[in-house]
C-alpha cells in the first residue's frame, strides 16, 4: 500500500526532474506547481519573494485539529562533471536508476528538495488521507543564502506545527539546526611584466567528490582550493614559478571538488614542472587515504600577458594554505555532530581582483560570529577587504517538542526501529520560520540522500517509500 501511494510522489518528482530550477530560476516550477493545485481545486499565494503557498481545507469532521504546514525549497545546487555540455537554466535533469538508487547523468539530481517537494504535492492530492488544516509552503533560494525563508510573509507561517521535508538521513528526526554566514574577501592583485623564456601551463585538481559544506563537511574528502594551493606552493620552492590566474569551487554551500591555475615556468623546466606535480599528487592520496585527486599539467596554455608578483602570490598562496578548513568542533550536545565548521569554497580571479569565498557554521551564533571574525581578520591582515552577508539562525533543539516526539513515536511504530532524535549540522529554513512565528512547533525529516550538492547526489527509492509513509501518517494523526 504504501508503495502504490508513493507512486504519486515518483510521478511528480521525474516532472520535477524535467523543469530547470537552479537557485535564481524557480519560477517554471512554481508555475507548474501552481497548475497541478489549480486542477486538484486547491488555492494559491504567492509572496513579493516568490514563495509559494497552497492551502487544503481540513478532513470533514478535522477542522479543529492543528494547522499543519508541509514546508519544502523550491531551487537545486547546479554541480556537474568537468566538461559535460549541460544548461541547468534550460535543460532537464535525466534520473537514472543504478540498482536501489536513483541519481543522475553527470549533474546533481535534485532530490534535495525535489523529493520533500513532490512528497508535500503528493499528499495534498492525496483525498483519502483525513487531516486537519494542511499547507505546503516551497520557498525559493534556498541554496543560495535561505533568501526566501528570509523574505517569507509572516502570514505563509500561521500555523500550529511545521514539518520541514528537507533532510536527508532516514531515521535521523531533526529538532535543531546550524546556523551559518558567508564571508567574502577580495584582493587587487599586484601584477608583474612576464619574464623572458618562459611557457606557460594549466595545472588543475579535479576527481574530488565534493558534498554538502555542512553534512559532508567531517567526511574528508578533500579540499581543491587546498590541494591546488599547496601544490603551487610546493612546486614553488623548486622552480620560478608564477601565477596569472587561480580558480576554484563554484558555490559557498559545496566542497569544492576542481580548481586550475595558469602558471609560468623557464621555457626548459615543463617536465620538471609535471613532474613535481605528479610526486605531490601521489603524497596527496597518500596522505589523505584516498584514490583521488587527479592532478594534470596541460601540455601548454596560451601565454598571460602579465602575472601575479611575487609578492602578491607568496601572501595569497600563505594565506590560503593557513586558511582553516573543515570540522572546528564537535558538539558536547549530540554525539558524532559537527558543532563548528568552516568551507574554504571558491576562488575567483579576474583582470583586477581575486575574491575569496568561505562559509561558517555552527550551533552557537557566538562561536559562529567569533570563527567568521577570525578567517576575516586572517585575510584582512594580508591586504584583503572582508564583507559578511547571508547570515541566518540556527534553530535551538527543544527535546519536548511534541510534534518531534510524535514523528519519533510513529516511525518506531511504522518501521520497528528506534529513530535518532538530534540536530543537524546545516542550515534549514527552520530557524527563520521560528524566529517569524515562534509559537509553531518544528520538526525535519526526508530519506536517504547521499552527497547533495555534488554530481554523485543519490536518492534511496525504498528510503523514499518510508519516508511518504511516515509523512502521510504524521499528517493523518495529528490532533
Amino acid at each position: 500500500m504504501a508503495e502504490l501511494k508513493s507512486k504519486t510522489l515518483w510521478d511528480l518528482f521525474y516532472d520535477i526532474c524535467k523543469i530547470p530550477n537552479p537557485s535564481g530560476h524557480e519560477e517554471k516550477l512554481c508555475c507548474f506547481l501552481k497548475t497541478v493545485a489549480a486542477e486538484a481545486g486547491l488555492s494559491c499565494k504567492v509572496d513579493k519573494a516568490g514563495n509559494l503557498l497552497i492551502e487544503k481545507p481540513a478532513s470533514p469532521g478535522r477542522e479543529k485539529c492543528k494547522s499543519v504546514i508541509m514546508q519544502g525549497h523550491l531551487d537545486m545546487v547546479p554541480q556537474m562533471i568537468a566538461g559535460l555540455d549541460f544548461d541547468f537554466k534550460t535543460d532537464a535533469i535525466v534520473p537514472v536508476t543504478d540498482g536501489e538508487w536513483i541519481k543522475a547523468s553527470g549533474t546533481t539530481l535534485g532530490a534535495d528538495n525535489g523529493i520533500g517537494t513532490a512528497a508535500a504535492m503528493a499528499v495534498l492530492l492525496d483525498d483519502s488521507l483525513e487531516h486537519g488544516p494542511l499547507k505546503a509552503l516551497f520557498t525559493v533560494e534556498e541554496e543560495v543564502g535561505l533568501r526566501g525563508a528570509s523574505e517569507v510573509d509572516p502570514e505563509f507561517l500561521d500555523a500550529d506545527i511545521l514539518l520541514n521535508l528537507d533532510s536527508e538521513d532516514e531515521g535521523e528526526i531533526f529538532m535543531g539546526c546550524a546556523g551559518g554566514a558567508r564571508l567574502q574577501t577580495e584582493f587587487n592583485i599586484e601584477w608583474t611584466e612576464l619574464k623572458p623564456a618562459t611557457k606557460a601551463y594549466r595545472v588543475s585538481v579535479s576527481g574530488l567528490p565534493g558534498g554538502h559544506s555542512g553534512c559532508d563537511i567531517h567526511q574528508n574528502r578533500g579540499n581543491a582550493i587546498k590541494l591546488i594551493v599547496d601544490l603551487l606552493r610546493n612546486v614553488s620552492s623548486v622552480l620560478d614559478l608564477n601565477v596569472s590566474i587561480l580558480d576554484g569551487g563554484t558555490l559557498d554551500n559545496a566542497i569544492p571538488r576542481e580548481a586550475f591555475a595558469i602558471v609560468t615556468v623557464p621555457e626548459d623546466e615543463g617536465e620538471v614542472l609535471e613532474t613535481a606535480t605528479q610526486m605531490f599528487a601521489a603524497g596527496a592520496r597518500a596522505q589523505h587515504n584516498f584514490n583521488y585527486p587527479i592532478m594534470e599539467v596541460a601540455e601548454e596554455w596560451d601565454m598571460p600577458s602579465k602575472t601575479w608578483s611575487p609578492e602578491f602570490l607568496r601572501k595569497v598562496l600563505n594565506s590560503l594554505h593557513e586558511c582553516p578548513h573543515g570540522v572546528i568542533a564537535w558538539s558536547k550536545d549530540f554525539p558524532g555532530v559537527v558543532e563548528t565548521s568552516t568551507n574554504l569554497a571558491v576562488v575567483e580571479s579576474s583582470r583586477t581582483d581575486l575574491r575569496i569565498k568561505t562559509s561558517q557554521r555552527s550551533f552557537s551564533n557566538a562561536d559562529r560570529a567569533a570563527l567568521t571574525e577570525k578567517i576575516s581578520k586572517h585575510f584582512d591582515a594580508v591586504g584583503g577587504k572582508s564583507t559578511v552577508d547571508n547570515e541566518y539562525p540556527g534553530w535551538k533543539p527543544n527535546p519536548e517538542s511534541e510534534i518531534v516526539n510524535l514523528v519519533c513515536s510513529i516511525y518506531k511504530e511504522l518501521f520497528k526501529a528506534e529513530p535518532r532524535k538530534t540536530a543537524i549540522h546545516a542550515g534549514l529554513e527552520c530557524g527563520l520560520m521560528g524566529n517569524k512565528n515562534p509559537n509553531i512547533d518544528m520538526v525535519s525529516f526526508g530519506p536517504d540522500i547521499k552527497n547533495p550538492h555534488s554530481p554523485s547526489e543519490q536518492v534511496s527509492i525504498a528510503s523514499v517509500d518510508r519516508f511518504y509513509q511516515l509523512l502521510t501518517e504524521v499528517v493523518s494523526r495529528i490532533k
